[in-house]
Order: C-alpha cells, then structure tokens, then sequence
C-alpha cells in the first residue's frame, strides 16, 4: 500500500514537471505581441514636430517694417495746404532747403525771354490771393521749378505729380530755387483741382 502511495506521488510529481513547463511556454506567446506594440506606437510622434515650423512663420509675417518706410521730412502739398505751403517755399524757403516735397499740378513748360534756357514748373492757380502782376483781378499762379528726368516728356497742362529736394539749382549759369532730382508722374485720368483757395 504504501509503494503504490509512493509510485502514484511520483508519477503525479513527474506530470506536474513535465506540465509546468509547457505552461511557461504558453504565456510567453501572448506577451510578444505586446513587444511589438511600442514599435507600432513610434510612428505616431514624426507629424508633432512637422507641426512645430508651421507656427513660426506666423508671426514673421505681421511685421509693421513696410509702415514705417515714410520719410518723416517729406512735405506732402495738399489741395488745402497748397496756397499757403507755396507762400512758405517761397518767402522762407530755408525752411524747406533739403527737404523731399511732392506736389500735384499743372505742367508748364517755359523759355524765359532773354536767357536761352528752358524751364519746367508745377503749378497751380490761386484763388482770391489779390491782383496779380498782370491785373487779372484776383488770380495767381503758383508753382515751383523742377528738375526733370531724363525720360521725362508732358505737354503743357499736363497733371503731373512731381517728388524731389528743394535746393538752389543753376540752369546753363542762371540761379533758381527748384526740386532737384526729381520724380514725375504724368496722371491725367486722376487730374486735381486746377484752382486752390489762398486763405490768407
């Protein structure tokens, strides 16, 4: 009785070595999926930083540079400002000397009698400034030398807008005050007023 308690112990241990070991071998089956699980999960991070440079253009492109470009120094003449930024230019230009100007108005081509030159004005007519050296009862007309370009070609009574620097020229020996290195636009389709009121 007791060898066959003694056999049937060890058949029962024998079975429980050769059992547990195949069942070992089971569970590590079902944990190598899992091993390759973190290498699926890897691809998932490359689109975050891809999302990172779209960000930083953005704020590049607001800049406020373009805004800033004016020249503080430019005087702009205005319809409203005209008459009295001429009489300015013209009886105290040191306060304009070097300074870049844009002006709208007429264009006048001239040949001054007697001097042998030819000279190219802006200008418009002034309204209620009083009598003129002709008489004409209350009409003056108001401009400033300039200095053309090269390629410049307007005929009389072209609008022109004309950007340049007030200084003293000479003209073939003869002194003027005029817009010095100057840009001109010929715009008819956008013609201003020909005639300014003079508040003074």
């Amino acid at each position: 009785m007791k060898k066959n308690f003694q056999l049937s112990l060890l058949t029962v241990i024998l079975v429980s070595v050769l059992v547990l070991p195949g069942c070992g071998k089971s569970k590590p089956s079902i944990s190598e999926p899992t091993a390759q699980s973190p290498t699926q999960a890897t691809p998932t991070p490359t689109p975050k930083p891809t999302a990172a440079p779209t960000t930083t253009p953005g704020p590049n492109q607001p800049t406020a540079e373009p805004t800033a470009t004016p020249d503080p120094d430019l005087v702009k003449i205005t319809d409203e400002t005209y008459a009295h930024t001429m009489d300015e230019i013209l009886n105290v230009p040191e306060l304009y000397f070097e300074r870049p100007i844009r002006i709208e108005g007429l264009y006048l081509k001239e040949e001054p009698e007697g001097l042998g030159i030819t000279t190219h004005l802006v200008y418009r007519i002034s309204d209620g400034y009083g009598a003129d050296d002709d008489g004409d009862g209350g009409h003056d007309t108001q401009g400033i030398l300039f200095i053309p370009p090269e390629d410049f070609s307007a005929q009389d009574g072209d609008w022109i807008i004309v950007q340049g620097i007030l200084r003293d020229v000479t003209i073939d020996g003869y002194p003027f005050l005029a817009l010095d290195e100057a840009q001109v636009i010929i715009d008819n389709e956008h013609r201003g007023s020909d005639t300014v009121v003079n508040l003074h």
